[in-house]
């Protein structure tokens, strides 16, 4: 199944408005992200912009890398499920 704009929320991605002031165009646009990290800004997933989406169809990138694109709600959300599994809610010092 294909990723839907209610998937972003349900799944707890953010909105992101670009205002027609900030982006220069005259609507605007607005984007989804999902940090992954309170540490590394860089690690977040991002939807593309809205202006670019066709029949409510997005895709979610890793930020900055193309090695990691998503078309697939499921697989996003198995994505998602792996890397929250793995996030250590305390700091360890070794």
């Amino acid at each position: 199944m294909v990723i839907r704009e209610i998937d972003l929320q349900q799944l707890g991605f953010e909105k992101v408005v670009i205002t027609p002031e900030e982006s220069g165009d005259p609507l605007g646009f607005y984007y989804y992200e999902y940090n992954l990290s309170e540490e590394n800004d860089n690690l977040c997933l991002i939807s593309q912009e809205s202006d670019r989406i066709s029949d409510d169809i997005w895709i979610v990138k890793l930020f900055e890398t193309g090695d990691y694109v998503f078309q697939k709600r499921d697989e996003l959300k198995d994505f998602i499920s792996s890397m929250l599994k793995y996030k250590k809610s305390i700091n360890i010092k070794p």
